[in-house]
């Protein structure tokens, strides 16, 4: 064993050197602390927003998606590499600090290194170290040579992890010098700093390796720190925050606008300051990663719309204003309002117009930025406040309006599918359990109107008592809402759970995941509370009690299709495939993109009444995904995902291979018909 004659006091900086570290420090400090400020004094110039409430679920949501990575770790390569950075960023900064503090106080330690804690902390810093070092590697390779499509590769990123490279590597240096220098006890807990003491070899005379290392850790620390707060890695610092203050809500409730707010300049998000301050603290967090636009079927079908884009054009134009700009006239009487307009310099109108509202970017996001209602939000703008809309959608908000609904068909035409089916309206009779939300697809559509008669047939066949409104149902206002035409949607709304509360409605069925969504979750808003149940959820229900026994075989090879607003918005994913698996005969397979990764069918969003402009369209893909399965039955549960379905199989010539059907419809073909009490 070697003596060791080193003394601590040789790797002590001298009284200048101390000077130097604190003002260093000091300086660091301040410059992390100013920009701090400005960035927290930006996002306060937003709009009010409760997201105080649920403390717990909010942290149980931290732990699994921020020190978790879950959504991260979706994508095991990057994901793993994302991981072990993390982690090794959360634990040397422990170290860093214990580090940082010796060149202030001689034979600085952390408390926890007093402990019995010790050996764990030291392996633990080593090895997530190391594997930080593998991590960085692996994402540099990425930036290199995969280069993933919509991935921000610029300069920024790898001078990030150049810092990063450097923070780690000096600690390790100077580790294996102090233990080259004096055989720390603690060594055998330090594997790397180890077998760097071996190849220094035993002596005193590495003291200046490791005061060199001290002052590079304390330059990357401080260059970082503030390098991140003006970059576009601030997310390595927000990202913790946003998850935490992320909607507690469910996914389809957008927020109640008031319309009767006498003091209000404008609705909807005309300028910057017009977002909450959540939507502003969104900007900050997001990591430019591209998952969210790679997941979005605007963006695929070539249309104008890059959520991350978005987002990062709305920081960018944050970020050009001082909190000064937004002070006078409690921010609305600054002389450059018209600089700080977004639709149009800011945000593309087409842009905000290709969205489907699929929440494919929101479910997507591993820091949770709600994309979706930020670009709702300007959506609301430009319909109410700027009176601007695609022309093509003004005839069907002007039915929607007038007829209440977006075909423009007489209100007494409501109830005419059922005709000679013996269903009763609730004027004729209210003392039924179930209200049968029809909606305008289900009223109107020839096509639907027949997934409006197998469910009742179904229905019926289970003694299931029911009833529907007729013509004093209205639109559910839902396409009206996605558009940006919140008074339209609120009118709606209200006529319609005033109309339902009168009657005395409890229970819904709707075989709409739009109407669905809208009754369920943002009914509340007008005091429409009722148990809602979507056609799936309750014809499940019923063949497991036994209502409903299937008997006679389909032989098809089906694909189930997960609507948005079923799937994203409301987390219903085996209801319709586990009544498809009941069905006898039939196989059930599945798409390249299913479940919470589903394809849009392109109709959210208002888009139903919207031109398409690009080649690609988004229902043609869909279909195409479909035929590659080889399915013969395409299978969804939604009006809308039905139409556009059935006119991408038309659009790709696969309507003769490939039937579009509700899962109502191939579950009525089954069911034993002596059990039905109606008969279509």
């Amino acid at each position: 064993m070697p003596e060791y004659t080193f003394r601590p006091e040789d790797l002590y900086l001298d009284p200048i050197g101390k000077i130097i570290f604190l003002v260093i420090c000091i300086i660091g400090l301040i410059l992390f602390i100013r920009r701090a400020v400005y960035l927290l004094q930006m996002v306060k110039i937003g709009k009010p927003d409760d997201r105080y409430d649920n403390i717990g679920s909010r942290l149980s949501r931290v732990l699994k998606y921020v020190f978790g990575q879950r959504r991260l770790l979706n994508l095991p390569y990057i994901g793993s590499a994302h991981f072990v950075i993390f982690w090794a960023f959360v634990i040397i900064s422990l170290g860093t600090l214990s580090f940082l503090g010796r060149g202030i106080i001689n034979g600085f330690r952390l408390p926890i290194i007093e402990t019995w804690l010790e050996a764990p902390f030291l392996v633990v810093l080593d090895v997530i170290s190391l594997l930080a070092i593998i991590g960085i590697i692996m994402a540099t390779l990425r930036r290199l040579f995969v280069k993933p499509d919509k991935l921000s590769v610029h300069a920024e990123g790898y001078l990030l992890l150049a810092m990063i490279f450097v923070l780690i590597a000096s600690d390790f240096i100077a580790d294996g010098a102090y233990i080259a220098m004096t055989g720390a006890e603690e060594a055998k807990w330090m594997p790397v700093g180890s077998v760097l003491a071996s190849i220094f070899g035993h002596g005193s005379e590495h003291t200046l390796i490791y005061h060199i290392m001290l002052w590079l850790h304390l330059a990357a620390f401080w260059l970082l720190a503030i390098f991140v707060l003006h970059s576009k890695h601030l997310h390595i610092f927000v990202a913790p925050f946003n998850v935490y203050f992320s909607s507690q809500k469910p996914q389809g409730e957008l927020s109640k606008m008031d319309l009767e707010d006498e003091e209000a300049e404008s609705y909807g998000a005309t300028k910057i300051e017009d977002f909450t301050w959540k939507q502003l603290f969104d900007t900050y967090a997001c990591t430019e990663c591209g998952r969210c636009t790679r997941a979005c079927p605007a963006y695929a079908s070539d249309k104008p719309l890059s959520p991350r884009d978005v987002i990062i054009d709305l920081r960018d134009h944050l970020l050009r204003f001082s909190p000064k700009d937004f002070a006078s006239s409690n921010g609305k009487g600054d002389e450059d309002e018209e600089g700080r307009i977004l639709v149009g310099p800011v945000i593309m109108p087409e842009t905000i117009w290709a969205c489907t509202t699929c929440l494919a970017c929101v479910i997507e996001c591993p820091v949770f930025i709600e994309h979706v209602p930020t670009i709702l939000d300007m959506r609301r703008s430009q319909v109410l406040t700027m009176g601007e809309a695609p022309p093509e959608v003004a005839p069907s908000l002007r039915n929607i309006e007038q007829r209440q609904n977006p075909f423009g068909n007489p209100p007494a035409e409501r109830s005419d599918w059922a005709e000679g089916l013996g269903i009763k309206t609730l004027a004729e009779d209210s003392e039924v359990e179930y209200l049968l939300w029809v909606g305008c697809f289900g009223a109107y559509d020839d096509r639907n109107k027949k997934v409006l008669q197998a469910l009742a047939s179904l229905l019926k066949s289970a003694g299931v008592s029911f009833g529907i409104l007729g013509e004093e149902e209205g639109c559910c206002g839902e396409p009206a809402r996605r558009i940006g035409d919140e008074y339209n949607f609120q009118m709606l709304a209200l006529t319609n759970v005033e109309t339902m509360n009168g009657y005395g409605v409890k229970k819904i069925i709707t075989a709409c995941p739009h109407g669905f969504n809208t009754i369920k979750n943002e009914y509340r808003q007008f005091g429409g509370n009722y148990e809602v149940y979507h056609h799936t959820e309750f014809l499940e229900t019923l063949i497991r009690e036994g209502k409903l026994k299937t008997e006679t075989g389909v032989e098809a090879q089906a694909v189930y299709h997960d609507s948005c607003y079923l799937g994203r918005y409301n987390s219903i994913y085996e209801s319709p495939r586990n009544i498809i698996r009941n069905i006898p005969g039939i196989s059930i397979r599945e798409m390249e993109k299913s479940y919470s990764n589903s394809f849009c069918c392109g109709a959210g969003g208002g888009r139903m009444w919207m031109d398409e402009h690009t080649e690609l369209k988004v229902n043609q893909m869909r279909a195409e995904q479909a035929d590659r399965t080889g399915c013969n039955h395409l299978v969804t549960a939604c009006p809308f995902c039905l139409s556009m379905l059935e006119d991408g199989l038309k659009g790709k010539n696969l309507e003769e291979r490939i039937k579009a059907v509700d899962v109502a419809e191939i579950l009525n073909s089954s069911i034993k018909s002596d059990s039905k009490e109606l008969n279509r």
